[in-house]
């Protein structure tokens, strides 16, 4: 039969607007070739590394499940991605679902451009509890109800180092989060979640108003970097009459101007980068 992807859902909390759904093994084989013969006498799994990755655009709810560094995948709040089942090419009652029972589940970029909706790029990594019991599960599954996919988001304004910029094109949020999992003792599965790398946020905003970069200075300024989201009426007809459903996402760190290109007779455009900090009490990026 031929399936489809479907549906993401962290504990109670069914993830709508998904636009691509990756469910990965990750298994690392080695076969290495010894003395004596051509071929590879001993192929064996080394490790398995599972994870599900997938895009949505229902943001809000995203964010608010994930905040800015990502939650913890826990029995009480698994993380289960859904393929359904289809018949006659259209989505059945029936399908395969895959299931992450511990480790961690975070926001890795969101973009959105003029026009468009934002979209959120989300990952997970998977440990197991003791080392051997497999941290990924799969089989037949019962797919639940879909939850609508008309609460988008686009971009609204953006205000760098309390500077207004009037006309932009472009912002992409990365969230730093430089998760991996390690593992101990040669068990085939990690056992628990590391950031090395740390949580090093960075914002690019592409704009036209180039006029104002100037202000920033050629060596940078340090200063909020305020991206603020506003809803499209669930109808589809405008925006929300209000600005209760807008998503304002601060980054605190240094930004500066890195170019000023013109293409033909094209509109100038600037990207501007700002590069998050800690200032000792208030994460680099938060979202309201």
């Amino acid at each position: 039969m031929l399936h489809s992807a479907y549906s993401v859902k962290l504990g109670d909390t069914v993830l709508a607007g998904v636009t691509r759904l990756d469910s990965q093994t990750n298994p690392e084989v080695e076969a290495e070739v010894g003395i004596g013969s051509q071929f590879p006498q001993f192929a064996v799994v080394r490790a398995l590394k599972p994870r599900i990755a997938f895009q949505s655009r229902a943001i809000a709810a995203a964010l608010t499940a994930l905040g800015t560094t990502g939650a913890a995948i826990t029995a009480l709040n698994k993380l289960l991605a859904n393929y359904v089942e289809l018949e006659n090419g259209a989505p059945s009652s029936s399908g395969i679902g895959y299931t992450l029972d511990k480790g961690l589940i975070f926001p890795r970029q969101l973009t959105v451009s003029h026009r468009k909706d934002a979209v959120l790029d989300i990952d997970s990594r998977s440990i197991s509890a003791d080392g051997s019991t497999a941290p990924m599960t799969f089989g037949a599954a019962t797919i639940g109800t879909l939850t609508r996919d008309n609460l988008r988001h686009t971009l609204k304004s953006v205000t760098v180092a309390g500077v207004t910029f009037d006309c932009n094109t472009d912002v992409t949020i990365d969230f730093g989060i430089n998760a991996d999992t390690l593992g101990c003792n040669s068990n085939i599965y990690d056992s628990h979640v590391t950031q090395e790398g740390g949580v090093t946020p960075t914002i690019t905003v592409t704009t036209q108003d180039v006029a104002k970069l100037s202000q920033l200075t050629l060596d940078g300024k340090r200063g909020d970097v305020v991206i603020v989201l506003r809803q499209y009426d669930p109808s589809g007809i405008g925006f929300e009459a209000d600005d209760t459903n807008d998503i304002t996402l601060t980054g605190k760190g240094i930004s500066n101007f890195t170019n000023l290109t013109g293409d033909g007779n094209g509109i100038a455009t600037g990207p501007i980068k700002t590069v998050c900090d800690w200032d000792g009490t208030n994460a680099p990026l938060t979202i309201s």
